[in-house]
């Protein structure tokens, strides 16, 4: 008789067991669903730039699992969308935690820590990138670091190294060469520039700068000038730039003609009413010994 009642028990602690074991299973992928459901939601109300709606479907997400890398990722990212880098940085360094090598969230951490100006810990983040994840989006990003610390040998160093160049990070190491005094490096460059693109402030600008502060070459910046504003008409920044070199040069007769080139919805900016001020007493001063 106790035997029978033994064999009962097993058989019932077995049927038991099977049906918590059906039922966690159960409960285990209605939660995977859940998961699963929110994380779609979320990527679709990213796509459609609908923040807040996102960050409730990643939250929901992180409240069935917290370890989803994807999850973590996308909420940090968000974080960052919304300025609450604090909270950002938190998620960020809680996938470091579970993979220390990740190139993706070294790299926005260090992104993030760019954003605030934090460019020691920018580029500790950036130094744990390995040689062969490089790509031209971190060389920039670490460029950019190492520049904003004032280190522009190492910033050179990255950015020679990208694979595709564009406008932008051309100027960018127009700047770096200025920043080295780099002369052999810049010249060459620069004029190369200007001929691809003949009509862009910056690079028509950079290299008004470089004729004449490097060069000596006075009358040549102004021509690049001048030649600018008759392909592409008078702006605030030209006319400000231009009149500083006139200015700098104690040529007032000139610094004049180029201050009242000011469009007139520029002609009580500060920086034009200052210049003007100078000007217009230097020109009192000059007519005044000439008499």
């Amino acid at each position: 008789m106790n035997y029978k009642l033994f064999k009962l028990f097993i058989i019932f602690i077995l049927i038991f067991n099977f049906g918590c074991s059906n039922s966690q299973k159960k409960q285990i992928e209605n939660n995977k669903k859940q998961e699963n459901y929110a994380i779609v939601k979320g990527i679709n109300a990213l796509n459609q730039n609908k923040i807040q709606v996102a960050l409730e479907s990643f939250l929901d997400a992180y409240s069935i699992n917290s370890e989803n890398i994807f999850t973590l990722q996308n909420l940090a990212f968000i974080y960052s969308e919304k300025k609450d880098y604090n909270t950002a940085e938190s998620y960020y360094l809680k996938i470091l935690s579970k993979k220390s090598n990740d190139t993706n969230t070294l790299y926005n951490i260090s992104v993030l820590y760019y954003n605030q100006e934090k460019y020691i810990k920018a580029l500790n983040y950036l130094k744990k990138i390995s040689y062969d994840q490089l790509n031209d989006k971190i060389l920039i990003l670490k460029s950019k670091t190492y520049y904003a610390l004032n280190d522009y040998k190492n910033a050179y160093n990255n950015i020679i190294l990208i694979k595709n160049n564009n406008i932008d990070t051309d100027i960018f190491l127009v700047n770096i060469l200025f920043k080295l005094n780099d002369i052999s490096n810049l010249h060459p460059l620069l004029v190369s520039l200007y001929k691809k693109y003949p009509n862009n402030i910056e690079i028509n600008i950079l290299y008004s700068k470089h004729l004449y502060y490097n060069l000596n070459e006075y009358k040549k910046a102004l021509n690049i000038i001048n030649k600018y504003f008759i392909k592409n008409g008078v702006n605030k920044k030209m006319v400000i730039f231009i009149t500083e070199i006139c200015v700098n040069e104690k040529d007032f007769i000139n610094a004049k003609k180029y201050i009242n080139l000011t469009p007139e919805a520029d002609i009580f900016d500060n920086k034009i009413l200052e210049l003007k001020k100078i000007i217009e007493k230097e020109v009192k001063n000059n007519e005044r010994l000439a008499n």
